[in-house]
């Protein structure tokens, strides 16, 4: 698979299939070069690094705020696309995704329309959830700024998100999860905390199927 990748200058100036008043793309060979692009490019702009396959685009960095004050940005690296199957076996795409995050100190993941801190080791007592194969339960969501909502009201709150690039800062869940007695507990987690521990319980009904 040849690789090639590009920078966008702004993304909110949209897309003029002239070229003339929307963003511009730049397109190179070398991932190197792109990404000392995009880093050259001010902050205060909703920038993207990403590749291409010549088919398919995969996006990995863009410059968001954190918050709807915020006059600059931070790099935040898009997990939605890269672990889908077309991408998630491609070599070439991790390596470069791992760099870029590195190169870039990046902080924070865009992940299911949520800014999240980049993942943590999940913590002993997070490790013994989850023992009855059950998926622990969201019951609110900590966004900061904000304070806790109910999965149904952030998503009302940050329906435009996609649009206005101001996204929920999302910092912890808190969920109703099954402990290895069989008993219940409510607690606080990061919200990579809860992915892996759904991935457990999802892996585990997979394996009791079999």
């Amino acid at each position: 698979m040849r690789i090639s990748f590009y920078t966008i200058d702004d993304l909110r100036l949209g897309h003029d299939p002239k070229g003339v008043t929307g963003w511009r793309l730049s397109q190179f060979l070398n991932w190197r070069d792109a990404l000392e692009h995009y880093h050259s490019l001010p902050n205060d702009r909703v920038k993207e690094f990403g590749l291409s396959n010549g088919v398919q685009v995969l996006q990995l960095v863009r410059c968001l705020p954190l918050f709807p004050t915020d006059r600059t940005g931070y790099d935040v690296l898009l997990t939605d696309s890269i672990v889908q199957p077309l991408w998630r076996n491609e070599t070439q795409a991790l390596e470069v995704a791992q760099a870029a995050a590195e190169h870039l100190d990046v902080r924070y993941c865009l992940d299911g329309g949520q800014i999240i801190p980049a993942p943590k080791p999940l913590s002993e007592r997070c490790k013994t959830s989850c023992e009855q194969n059950i998926a622990p339960v969201i019951k609110q969501i900590y966004a900061a700024g904000v304070g806790w909502l109910m999965p149904e009201d952030l998503r009302r709150r940050y329906r435009n998100a996609g649009r206005t690039y101001h996204y929920p800062l999302v910092l912890k869940y808190l969920v109703d999860t099954v402990t290895q007695d069989g008993g219940s507990r409510t607690q606080e987690i990061t919200p990579w905390a809860y992915k892996r521990l759904e991935w457990r319980a999802k892996q585990g009904a997979c394996q009791n199927t079999i």
